[in-house]
């Protein structure tokens, strides 16, 4: 199976003393080089914006670490289904 390339986020919440990821629901790469490149490029970007929709949502979980992450594509499960999406703002 084919696999492609996401945004994620690792957050945490105090709230609870989880650790969970969250990906990014717009951009997608096909390689894992071309991921990071942009996530290098666009790190505080993405760090802000991912701060104002929690924000929006009324939450206090902290961003710890923005990269990338492998995951199968499959047309039959969408990604967001398993991992919670920040909006694009």
């Amino acid at each position: 199976m084919k696999s492609i390339f996401m945004v994620v986020a690792i957050l945490f919440s105090a709230e609870t003393g989880e650790i969970y990821p969250r990906t990014h629901p717009t951009f997608t790469f096909d390689t894992k080089d071309q991921c990071m490149v942009f996530v290098n490029k666009n790190y505080y970007g993405l760090g802000n914006a991912l701060m104002y929709q929690l924000e929006q949502e009324q939450s206090s979980d902290t961003v710890l670490q923005i990269g990338c992450g492998e995951f199968p594509k499959s047309p039959d499960k969408p990604i967001i289904d398993e991992i919670g999406a920040w909006q694009t703002c």
